[in-house]
C-alpha cells in the first residue's frame, strides 16, 4: 500500500503520460476510508507517508490544470485522521499551514468551502494540540499563530465562510488556558468589534432609521458570529461578552421600538415593511439566538441570573407583550424555554413576567385558529413543558389563579400538529405526576380540573385524526385512573358528590 501510495503521490510520475488525477482521487477516497482501522502506530507510520508524498504533489501541481482536485484530496485525507493530527503538533502545523493557504483560493469557492469543513473538523477533535510549543523548535503555538494573522485570513472569505471559521477558532479556544482567553479573544474579534464600534457610534447618532441599513446589517452578520463562538467556546465567551453585553440590550431596545413605530405608521402593510425595518427584525432575531446560546452554555447560572437576566427580560418580554402579533418574534420563546431550563428553580417574580407577558399573549394569538403562526406553537409547548417540569409550584399557582394555563394544555392535546399534540401530552403527564404525588395539591386538582382531563383525553383517543399518539394517550387514561383508585377515601370530584367506584 506504501508503495502505491509513493508511485501515485509522486511529482515524477505527474508528468508521465500514464498518470491520472482521477487515480489519485481514488486512492485518498480509499485512504480516507480505512481511518480507525489500524492501531495509533500503525496509523501514524502509514499517513505520514501519505500526507509527505501529497503535501510534495501538491507543491509540484501548483498551477496547473486538476491542481484543485489534489489540493481537496489533501483536506479530505487530513478530515479523516484527526488522531493522528492530535498526536503529532508538527504535522498539525504542517496542516494548518496548508489549510489557511487554501483559505485565500478566491477563485475556488468550492475548495475554501471544503477546507473550512476540514479545519472545523480538526479544531473539534485536536484542540489541545492547536496549544502545543516547543521552546526550540515551536516557541508560538498554532493557536497564536492563527491569531497574530486573523486579520489577513478574514479578508478572502464570504460571510458564510466566516461564520464558519470563527465557530472552529472557538472550539481551539476551549482548551486554551484560563488566563489566556480574554486577551485571545480579544485578538479573535478584533476586526468585528471594530465594526461593532463603528455601528453604535453611527446607531446612537439621532438620525432616520431607514439611513442605517448598512450599520443594522453590521449588528446582524456580528451578532451571528458571537452565536457560533459562544456555540463552540462556551460559557468561556463570557469575558468578551461582558463588554458588549449593555450595547446589546439597548440596540434590541432601539430596534424594537423602530419597528413598533413603522407597524404603527402603516398597519395595513405589515408584509411589505421598508428594507431597513425587515433588517432590524433579523438583527433582532439574531440578539435572541445570540442570547440564548449564551444562557444555554454558562457554567455560572446564578451569575447570569444576577447581571443579565433583569435586562434580557425588561429589553425582550415588555416588547413581545405589546407588539403586533406578527411582529412577535418565536425565538424569545425560544430563548424563555432555555431560561426556564437553566434557572427554573430560581426564578421567582421573573417567572410570573414570563407567564403574563409571553405565555398569555401567545396563547392569545394561537387560540384563534389552529394554523396560524406554526412556529410559535411548537415553541410554546416547549416552553410548556419545562415550565411543569422545572417550575411547578409556581406554575400551578398561575393555574389556580387563571385556568388559562391549564386549558393549554387541554387545547394541545387536540392539536392537528403532532408534535404540539405530543408535547402537550407529555406535558400533561408531567403535571399529573407532580399534582398526584402532593396530598396538598392533588385534592384541588382533582376537584376543579379532574374531570374534564377524562373528558379531553376520551374525546382526543376515539378522534381519528389522533391516532399516531394513541399509546401516549391510554398511558395518560392509566395514570389517571390509577390516582383516582389510590385516593378514592379522600376524593371529592364535586361538592358531597364521592367518586363512585
Amino acid at each position: 500500500m506504501l508503495d502505491l501510495i509513493r508511485r501515485q503521490f509522486n511529482p515524477q510520475a505527474a508528468e508521465a503520460n500514464g498518470w491520472q488525477w482521477s487515480s489519485v482521487s481514488r486512492l485518498c477516497w480509499a485512504i480516507g476510508s480505512i481511518s480507525g482501522a489500524m492501531n495509533a502506530e500503525a496509523e501514524s507510520c502509514f499517513i505520514q507517508t501519505a500526507l509527505v508524498s501529497l503535501m510534495d504533489l501538491c507543491k509540484a501541481m501548483k498551477g496547473r490544470p486538476n491542481a484543485a482536485s489534489i489540493h481537496a484530496d489533501l483536506l479530505y485525507i487530513c478530515g479523516q485522521y484527526p488522531r493522528f493530527l492530535a498526536s503529532c503538533p508538527t504535522y498539525l502545523r504542517l496542516v494548518v499551514v496548508q489549510v489557511v493557504q487554501f483559505f485565500h483560493c478566491k477563485s475556488n469557492p468550492v475548495l475554501q468551502d471544503m477546507a473550512l469543513d476540514t479545519f472545523l473538523t480538526i479544531a473539534k477533535h485536536c484542540r489541545a494540540a492547536f496549544h502545543h510549543t516547543d521552546l526550540q523548535t515551536q516557541p508560538q503555538s498554532v493557536c497564536n499563530e492563527l491569531l497574530r494573522v486573523f486579520g489577513d485570513v478574514l479578508r478572502d472569505l464570504t460571510a458564510q465562510q466566516v461564520q464558519t471559521l470563527y465557530e472552529a477558532m472557538g472550539h481551539v479556544l476551549r482548551a486554551s488556558d484560563e488566563a489566556a482567553i480574554p486577551s485571545q479573544l480579544a485578538q479573535l474579534f478584533a476586526v468585528p468589534n471594530a465594526t461593532w464600534q463603528e455601528a453604535m457610534q453611527a446607531l446612537r447618532t439621532p438620525t432616520d432609521w431607514t439611513q442605517a441599513s448598512t450599520y443594522i446589517q453590521h449588528v446582524a452578520t456580528i451578532m451571528r458570529l458571537r452565536c457560533r463562538v459562544v456555540r463552540s467556546l462556551g460559557h468561556r465567551y463570557m469575558p468578551q461578552c461582558q463588554a458588549v453585553f449593555p450595547d446589546i440590550i439597548w440596540t434590541y431596545t432601539q430596534f424594537s421600538d423602530a419597528i413598533r413605530v413603522a407597524v404603527a405608521a402603516t398597519p395595513h402593510a405589515l408584509q411589505n415593511l421598508p428594507a431597513p425595518v425587515r433588517a432590524m427584525r433579523f438583527a433582532r432575531r439574531e440578539i435572541l439566538r445570540f442570547l440564548k446560546e449564551l444562557v444555554m452554555r454558562t457554567g455560572d447560572p446564578p451569575h447570569v441570573q444576577a447581571t443579565m437576566l433583569g435586562s434580557i427580560l425588561e429589553a425582550t418580554v415588555s416588547d413581545y407583550q405589546a407588539a403586533h402579533p406578527l411582529m412577535r418574534d418565536e425565538h424569545l420563546l425560544a430563548l424563555m424555554t432555555v431560561v426556564v431550563e437553566r434557572l427554573g428553580p430560581r426564578l421567582d417574580t421573573e417567572l410570573d413576567l414570563i407567564l403574563q407577558s409571553v405565555v398569555r399573549p401567545t396563547l392569545e394569538m394561537l387560540t384563534r385558529n389552529l394554523v396560524d403562526f406554526a412556529d410559535h406553537r411548537t415553541h410554546l409547548y416547549f416552553l410548556l413543558q419545562r415550565l411543569v417540569a422545572h417550575c411547578f409550584p409556581r406554575y400551578w399557582r398561575a393555574v389556580t389563579g387563571d385556568s388559562c394555563f391549564f386549558e393549554a394544555l387541554l387545547w394541545g392535546i387536540k392539536h392537528c400538529y403532532r408534535q404540539v399534540s405530543e408535547l402537550a401530552l407529555a406535558t400533561l403527564h408531567n403535571f399529573v405526576l407532580h399534582a398526584g404525588s402532593s396530598p396538598d395539591l392533588f385534592p384541588a386538582f382533582a376537584k376543579t380540573h379532574l374531570l374534564k382531563l377524562f373528558d379531553e383525553v376520551l374525546i382526543v383517543m376515539t378522534d381519528t385524526l389522533h391516532k399516531t399518539s394513541f399509546e401516549s394517550q391510554v398511558q395518560l387514561l392509566e395514570q389517571l385512573v390509577t390516582l383516582v383508585a389510590a385516593w378514592t377515601d379522600s376524593l371529592q370530584l364535586s361538592e358531597g358528590q364521592p367518586p363512585e367506584m
